[in-house]
């Protein structure tokens, strides 16, 4: 089971919260031995600077029609010698594959720094 989820709080009548979990997720590195490894199947996600980040998504369908004045991502952190100080938040637009690999595994099909999809599509 991940350990992170996604609370999404959204306007609606009452100022009403919906949390929405996170439906898949992928570490990736961008350090050069692990550019095409991908950590789909990893039950942890990890981030370290601009060298390691994480992708997630989650379905929206629970919020159609209501309009989100704020969100919240709540992380476990794992490591608490190594508190989370800050971090960026950002969207891709690329269609991305979450695969089953682990350890930096070089998943064909799967994404990782280098690839959308490992072998067919950067």
């Amino acid at each position: 089971m991940k350990r992170i989820a996604l609370f999404l709080f959204a306007a609606f009548t009452l100022h009403a919260q919906q949390r929405v979990e996170v439906s898949r997720d992928l570490w990736i590195s961008a350090y050069s031995k692990e550019v095409e490894g991908n950590n789909g199947g990893s039950h942890r996600l990890k981030l370290k600077g601009i060298q390691e980040f994480f992708l997630i998504d989650f379905d929206p369908a629970a919020l159609r029609g209501k309009k989100v004045v704020k969100a919240q991502l709540h992380v476990h952190l794992a490591s608490p010698e190594a508190p989370l100080r800050r971090t960026t938040v950002s969207s891709i637009t690329q269609e991305w594959v979450e695969g089953t690999g682990s350890n930096y595994a070089k998943n064909p099909g799967a994404s990782s720094f280098a690839w959308a999809k490992t072998g067919e599509l950067r």
